[in-house]
């Protein structure tokens, strides 16, 4: 097979012979691709995209055959036990196997999921299995035979740190049979005889680079370590009067903790850290983590004067290569979050700053139904604006937005929203805190937004104004006349949605329409 296939972005590309065979334009960003070919009967090649907006796409001949909804972000795929199955991974530590791919039926198993089966349209819940760990984003995933006894054990190796090991049982179903916490973060993760042909080794590649005792003795270390120092003052005494800074490597994690509606700020460095600085603009709660051994100090501070609302140092322990904030947000309340991190050790001392938006509704996610079975809260936007204009207003006040609009063509789903226009957009979200949702439909010159929470719709529009304010979008805001405060899920979120709808109610006394 003399074919290429390539996944950049939202573009999926076959090149056959130097000219292109098959294009897809995905709706979000491919985060990993696999090639299924020579299965049983068929000759076809299917391409299996992961795709970032929770979905597995199934391609045959550049087509989408099959669109297989997650709850989590697919990041990685392999092979599975035979050859028409898959497993993959996603970005809250799940992880499931596809088989049967080339037919119309296709069955999946979701470790800390479910098990379904998927036809052509619609998946079935089978069995649903809690999870073992919060690990991270899965990072790689192997079938292997380790004990040589004929049947190939499942490998997973998350990012952070963890390798769990699972064999199958009669019935097809992995079970945890082996786990390893390295306590640093993984880059990579191989299989195989390496050291030796007759025992098989998993091999893992830390972020930190830490040496193992059986591949270098200490002789070897310590003349590595001395290496290094002189390395260090020949640097200095070269260019005595020049300043040389080296940059810190450190990866970081910035995610919602859909459980807990928290905010995880996952911070790696190369060397060891000596404190961590923390300053956001707007209202953030950080709250305790029970595996961080830093030494919290928070500095009194007046929005009115300094402009800042956070200021928090962690002055970690030594040798501390990682660390874990956890933080709350208020939605309604947004701005940008800053991390300041020092090293230990450096001559220059020289700081890392990192930068975190915080969202209007940070505390909703992507997800893929909207329910109608309720009462709905509804904002419309007209005017003057590009598809463009405003799917960037969305992407200022909700998280997890795609880059690009995921365009449909032909009208929109809304009767509410109708131009003429041929191009249109919808994004649903779910709020982790509420369990409401946000309903986005939005076209050229035309959007509109439903809600069963009356504080989002109240938080959206107030975001808008300012922010199309500032860009200069013209554009005129109808707040209906549908205000469901009795649309909540609980007493308490009753009296915040209460006091919100008096605040619309006396905006709105004066005109229908709010004018930006």
């Amino acid at each position: 097979m003399n074919d290429i296939y390539l996944a950049t972005g939202h573009v999926y590309q076959k090149v056959s012979q130097n000219k292109e065979d098959e294009f897809l334009l995905c709706p979000d960003v491919i985060t990993d691709i696999m090639i299924i070919s020579d299965i049983g009967s068929t000759s076809d090649t299917f391409v299996a995209l992961a795709c970032q907006d929770c979905y597995i796409r199934i391609l045959r001949m550049g087509f989408v055959s099959y669109e297989l909804k997650l709850n989590s972000s697919p990041v990685c795929l392999t092979r599975g036990r035979s050859l028409d199955c898959a497993v993959y991974g996603a970005m809250d530590s799940t992880f499931g196997g596809l088989s049967n791919v080339s037919t119309v039926t296709l069955q999946i198993f979701l470790i800390s999921t479910l098990l379904a089966t998927l036809n052509r349209s619609e998946a079935i819940l089978c069995w649903e299995k809690s999870p073992h760990g919060q690990y991270g984003p899965v990072l790689a995933m192997n079938h292997f035979d380790l004990d040589r006894d004929g049947e190939p054990e499942l490998i997973v190796a998350y990012e952070q740190g963890v390798v769990e090991v699972f064999s199958y049982d009669e019935f097809g179903y992995p079970q945890l049979i082996y786990s390893l916490d390295h306590h640093a973060r993984l880059t990579a993760m191989a299989v195989g005889p390496f050291s030796n042909p007759i025992y098989s080794e998993i091999v893992c590649v830390t972020f930190t680079g830490e040496a193992d005792a059986n591949r270098r003795t200490r002789e070897d270390l310590k003349q590595l370590e001395i290496e290094v120092v002189e390395l260090r003052a020949s640097r200095c005494q070269l260019l005595p009067s020049f300043l040389v800074l080296n940059p810190t490597e450190l990866t970081h994690t910035f995610q919602l903790d859909p459980v807990s509606s928290t905010y995880s700020l996952r911070l790696e460095s190369a060397v060891p850290i000596d404190h961590v600085l923390v300053q956001s603009d707007c209202p953030v709660d950080l709250l305790d983590v029970v595996d961080n051994s830093a030494v919290k100090s928070v500095i009194p501070c007046t929005s009115e004067v300094d402009n800042n609302s956070v200021l928090v140092t962690y002055r970690c322990q030594t040798n501390t290569n990682q660390m874990e904030l956890r933080l709350r947000t208020t939605e309604g309340k947004y701005g940008t979050l800053n991390i300041y991190l020092v090293p230990q050790g450096q001559t220059p001392c020289v700081c890392t700053r990192l930068q975190f938006p915080i969202w209007p509704l940070s505390l909703h996610r992507r997800t893929h139904e909207f329910p109608d079975n309720g009462p709905i809260n509804q904002l419309k936007l007209e005017g003057k604006f590009s598809l463009a204009e405003l799917h960037q207003l969305i992407m200022f006040c909700l998280p997890d937005t795609p880059e690009r609009p995921p365009l449909c063509v032909g009208p929109n789903s809304t009767e509410d929203v109708r131009t003429g226009s041929t191009e249109c957009a919808r994004l649903v979200y779910e709020s982790t805190f509420l369990s409401t949702h946000l309903e986005c439909n939005y076209e050229r010159n035309c959007a509109l937004f439903r809600s069963d929470n009356l504080s989002t719709i109240s938080v959206l529009k107030d975001a808008f104004t300012k922010e199309a304010t500032k860009r200069k979008i013209h554009f005129t805001m109808d707040l209906g006349s549908c205000f469901y405060f009795f649309a909540v899920p609980n007493a308490y979120h009753f009296f915040i949605c209460y006091g919100t709808l008096i605040e619309l109610l006396v905006s709105s006394a004066k005109c229908d329409t709010v004018k930006v």
